[in-house]
Parts: C-alpha cells; sequence; structure tokens
C-alpha cells in the first residue's frame, strides 16, 4: 500500500487493537529521507483512537518529503484517503485534530444517513451540480464544501424554512439574501430559486473565506453569524494571548498570526462554553463536523451509482406554455413545477426562460471528477 505526496500536511495515525495495546514507537523507526517518524504522546493516542475501533494493520513505507521536515506513519487507505483530502481543505488544522475530525466523521455519518436529510438532498446535488459548481469557481470555494452546507441546511428542500425565518437551499435570511441582490418581498421571495440562492449563499461562503482565511472558521461562521466568530476570536486571543481589541476587526491577518483555529478555540473550555452553551447554535460545537460528514456521504455516494437521472433543460420560445412543453415531452404538469420550484406563476413564461425537464440520464463520472476536484484547491 502506498500514499501519494500531500498537498499540504503528512499525516499519520498508529495502529491499535480492540484491547488497547500500542506499538512500540521504537519498533517504527526507520530512516525515509529527510524525516523521522513522529512520536505521539500516549494522551494524544487515547484521544484519537478512543472509540475502539477497528484499524488496518498495514504501515504506509513509501512517503515522500514533508511539511517542516517531518515524516508519519500512515494507516489505512480510508484514514489516508480522509486525510490527504480534508488536509487541501483545512491546511490550519493539525494532524491531531484532522484524526479528531476523522472520528467525528465516523460517529456522525450512520446517525446522518438515518436522519436523511443529506441523503434526501442527493437527488437536488446532482440534478444542479453543474450550476453548483460553476458558482464554486466563479467564487473560488471547494465545491464540496457549499454542497456539504446545503445537504445539513436545507435537506435539499427548495422552500424550506427555519423558525428563525431563514429560507431555501441555502437558508440564507432576509436581508443577507437582499445583501447579495435577492429579491425579498410579500409578492416574490427568490430565496427558493435554486440557482439564486445558491449563487448568494456561495457568495457569501466566500466573503467568510476573504474574512478569516480558514475553511473551519468560514463554515462555523455560515452558520453562527461572522460578528459572532469574530467575537469569539477576539475572547480566545485575550483569554490565551493577552490581545485585547487586535487591530479592530478581527481578520484572517490576526488569526494567522496568532495560530488560531477552529479547534483551538474549542478547547479553550472559558471561551467554547460561552459560544456554544445553551442551545445558543443548535448542534452548533458540531456544525463544522456535520458539513464535513455530509461531503463525505455525497463522495461515498459517487462510487455507489453509475448512472444518474437528470433534467435535460428546455428553452421557452414564442407561443409556449407550460403545458405545451409538458405534453411535448409526456410529462405532466405537476413533473415540471416540481422540477421548477422558481416557477411562480404557471401561467407566465418569458421567452428565453430555461425550463427543466426531468427523466434524462447521465453517467455519474463526470460529477465524481469534477467533485473530487474540489478537494485539491
Amino acid at each position: 500500500m502506498t500514499t501519494e505526496q500531500f498537498d499540504g500536511h503528512r499525516f499519520f495515525g498508529f495502529l491499535k487493537k480492540k484491547s488497547v495495546v500500542y506499538l512500540t514507537i521504537g519498533s517504527l523507526f526507520f530512516n525515509i529521507g529527510t524525516g523521522i517518524v513522529d512520536k505521539w504522546t500516549e494522551e494524544y493516542d487515547a484521544e484519537i483512537f478512543s472509540k475502539d475501533r477497528a484499524v488496518a494493520m498495514e504501515v504506509e513505507k513509501d512517503l515522500g518529503d514533508l511539511s517542516e521536515g517531518r515524516e508519519y506513519i500512515a494507516i489505512d487507505n480510508k484514514i489516508v484517503d480522509f486525510l490527504r483530502n480534508y488536509s487541501n481543505i483545512f491546511p490550519e488544522f493539525e494532524t491531531r485534530e484532522l484524526h479528531l475530525l476523522y472520528n467525528s466523521v465516523e460517529e456522525l455519518h450512520p446517525v446522518l444517513d438515518e436522519n436523511g436529510a443529506p441523503r434526501n438532498a442527493i437527488d437536488v446535488v446532482v440534478n444542479y451540480f453543474e450550476e453548483f459548481k460553476d458558482l464554486s469557481d466563479k467564487y473560488d470555494v471547494p465545491v464540496p464544501i457549499p454542497i456539504g452546507v446545503l445537504m445539513i441546511e436545507s435537506g435539499g428542500k427548495f422552500d424550506e424554512t427555519s423558525f428563525a425565518g431563514n429560507r431555501g437551499l441555502f437558508q440564507l435570511s432576509s436581508n443577507l439574501a437582499r445583501h447579495y441582490g435577492l429579491e425579498v418581498n410579500e409578492w416574490r421571495d427568490e430565496r427558493t430559486d435554486p440557482i439564486k440562492s445558491a449563487d448568494a449563499g456561495i457568495n457569501y461562503l466566500s466573503d467568510l473565506y476573504n474574512r478569516f482565511g480558514q475553511w473551519g472558521l468560514s463554515i462555523l461562521g455560515y452558520h453562527q453569524g461572522e460578528t459572532r466568530i469574530g467575537n469569539m476570536v477576539s475572547d480566545y486571543l485575550e483569554q490565551n494571548h493577552g490581545v485585547t481589541k487586535p487591530g479592530g476587526r478581527i481578520n484572517h491577518e490576526v488569526i494567522d498570526k496568532y495560530d488560531v483555529n477552529l479547534y483551538s478555540i474549542l478547547e479553550d473550555d472559558e471561551v467554547s462554553n460561552k459560544y456554544f452553551s445553551n442551545g445558543y447554535a443548535l448542534t452548533g460545537k458540531s456544525y463544522v463536523q456535520k458539513i464535513v460528514t455530509s461531503m463525505e456521504i455525497f463522495n461515498n455516494y459517487l462510487d455507489e451509482v453509475e448512472e444518474v437521472e437528470i433534467d435535460d433543460v428546455y428553452t421557452v420560445e414564442q407561443g409556449d406554455s407550460l403545458n405545451s412543453i409538458a405534453s411535448r415531452y409526456n410529462k405532466t404538469l405537476e413533473d415540471l413545477l416540481d422540477s421548477n420550484p422558481d416557477i411562480q406563476n404557471a401561467d407566465v413564461l418569458e421567452v428565453g426562460q430555461e425550463i427543466r425537464i426531468p427523466g434524462s440520464y447521465m453517467d455519474i463520472n463526470d460529477i465524481r471528477e469534477a467533485y473530487r476536484e474540489g478537494y485539491s484547491l
């Protein structure tokens, strides 16, 4: 078993059997180029592998040069793939933090699959994947991130409305939607338009990243609001570095200077309890882990199928009606309305308007390739 060179950090895992017998580090030392095997403390070993899961027994030996001149042993193809993918998306996370993220995903995966929201969103993701990918490229966001956000925020429901009044695939507040150019009033609400909702949601994710410079904090900011995340980082800096009001608005330069990331904040009990206690944001402490789990659910789905059903797109011409288009494609009016949630009046069409027609099929390879490219950005 071999491992490709990581684009970011390189990572490892130690062997562990259910009897919690750790192999001695001495037996694993060997010379590989410029680095050596890094020894983990028992404290981190216990924390990382506290869930008593079996781990593959084959040790990685084909390791390349690593950042900071350190070499690690990696085990189990599944873990290696996960660490490789998410070391690119979350370069701010240390080795043990990515292992903790992996363990969280392993725990959450069956829970979210049973809950059904991410799985229910897959048909929508597949149908609109090309548009989501184009928007992700436009705003320089790795496409797995908005896919994960959509799956958790709305479960793929175009008209999903939260108790706080957030609405649509990307659960935008009315003020945020208007900020990104969407029309929201008593007559029209463009948050229910999947493309316009995605455009605003992905644009917002991009703006969060431009401010915080890390996807961990940016994803959490999507859920809790960037002002709250800025305040949380500010409190952490004051608590741990004695820095009060560090140069005004918290941004990526301040965060980089003091080497702050999501896990360093979560592990500070005082700050963490202040911002994640009393159900302020339900599941707030596990929100990022839930997004990553949904990203993995879709990633795994792409290996489960070879062909998927998608919509064709028809461009409205002079004299067309929704009924005539439905008849032409042997569909019902309800079929077309289900596939076109942005149509608010079935009797009003505009020449040049695009109508999605359900019932076509495509090979999954194009989606699989484009989605996984997102891990290497």
